[in-house]
């Protein structure tokens, strides 16, 4: 009797989790319809045709210069101007301006023990060259008093 009482408590846990699946089977199908439907409305959207139509009679407003223009008249013609711009010649820049200053040329040299290589002792050789132009500004220097007398009119 024991046995028979169990197989009923089973059958009853089975069938309660059965009925349970099913709901949640019924809610997921329903929420994947609405998800379906959702995204067959935006794409509707997007890719569909436009509710906006527009008439012959619309379209007419713009054909206005066509229809009220008279072909006889000639076309008129067409002048092509052409001029040449005239760049001035003289480089007034940088360059100019600086090249009648005094020039100090740096040179770094090694010494000569230091011009051998220490791993096979053969010549160093000059691979490169690096320059710059550095502008030195020097400051404004009082060099000496100047006497200014103003004489009143009288």
């Amino acid at each position: 009797m024991s046995d028979l009482f169990n197989k009923n408590q089973l059958d009853e846990k089975t069938k309660e989790l059965i009925s349970k699946m099913e709901k949640e089977i019924a809610n997921l199908k329903n929420e994947l319809f609405y998800f379906k439907n959702q995204i067959l409305n935006k794409n509707r959207k997007i890719f569909g045709s436009s509710s906006e139509q527009t008439s012959s009679m619309q379209i007419s407003i713009f054909d206005e210069a066509e229809k009220f223009s008279n072909l006889k008249i000639e076309e008129p013609t067409i002048e092509e101007i052409t001029y040449k711009k005239n760049k001035p010649s003289k480089n007034i820049g940088k360059k100019d301006n600086l090249a009648n200053l005094e020039k100090v040329v740096l040179e770094h040299k090694l010494d000569e023990n230091e011009q051998v290589c220490e791993k096979c002792s053969s010549n160093l050789v000059v691979i490169g060259k690096k320059s710059k132009e550095i502008l030195k500004i020097i400051p404004a220097k009082i060099c000496g008093f100047i006497n200014l007398q103003v004489k009143k009119p009288q």
